[in-house]
């Protein structure tokens, strides 16, 4: 349900996979399903998602240092006076253009 509830109204192009074991194999895409078949598949087969579980220690301690080292790195492009866009990519200034506002 979680992908084709929340995701799949948000993509343009999608592809549904199971790889459940090798060779993983292509379900539908988005040139041969519509999203209301997919809600359908995944309703009345064994196609169903896993439910959520905790990742290891080693994995959950991984993104807290990622996420760490980001503040600090905007941190730091803040006290330099470089702007970051949400996506994480440097706003170049030009001359007379004012950049987008960070919220």
């Amino acid at each position: 349900m979680h992908f084709s509830v929340d995701y799949l109204p948000l993509a343009d192009e999608w592809v549904l996979w199971d790889n459940s074991r090798p060779p993983h194999q292509r379900l539908a895409d988005s040139t041969t399903h519509r999203p209301e078949e997919i809600s359908t598949m995944l309703d009345s087969s064994n196609v169903k998602e896993d439910a959520p579980v905790e990742p290891p220690e080693c994995v959950r301690l991984g993104l807290e240092a990622s996420q760490a080292a980001t503040i600090k790195w905007l941190d730091f492009y803040r006290r330099m006076g470089i702007e970051v866009t949400p996506e994480m990519t440097l706003v170049k200034k030009e001359p007379g253009v004012e950049p987008p506002k960070q919220p």
